[in-house]
């Protein structure tokens, strides 16, 4: 069977969005509401921390469902990785962090190299 599934690939980091959806939660109308669930309950902070140290594990690939086209650019949402995503995110962009957590966000960025792509299989 092939479940619609492709080679994995490389894929531009910032057309990679959280899943609001994740069967794991209620679901989130936002972005911001998705990020403070993750960093509240899911030890995203412990994470962000661990790939600092250690970078992304090259055999958890990430798995992504299509989401839209903007113009040619796809864009996909996580269907597995929405916590390494987040982590990512706030490494990027530590303001995006609930605001209790962003000093801490911001001291592991400070020497963080955020990623431009991401290894997945795409769905």
């Amino acid at each position: 069977m092939n479940y619609g599934l492709k080679s994995a690939e490389m894929v531009d980091f910032d057309r990679v969005f959280l899943n609001l959806e994740n069967p794991r939660h209620e679901p989130f109308t936002s972005q911001d509401e998705a990020i403070d669930f993750l960093c509240s309950n899911e030890y995203v902070y412990e994470l962000a921390k661990d790939l600092t140290k250690v970078g992304l594990n090259p055999l958890e690939l990430f798995a992504l469902l299509p989401s839209s086209s903007k113009g040619k650019r796809k864009t996909y949402v996580v269907g597995e990785g929405n916590r390494r995503l987040c982590a990512l995110m706030l490494l990027k962009d530590p303001e995006l962090a609930p605001p209790k957590e962003r000093a801490k966000f911001r001291e592991l960025a400070a020497d963080w190299k955020p990623v431009p792509q991401v290894f997945a299989i795409v769905f």
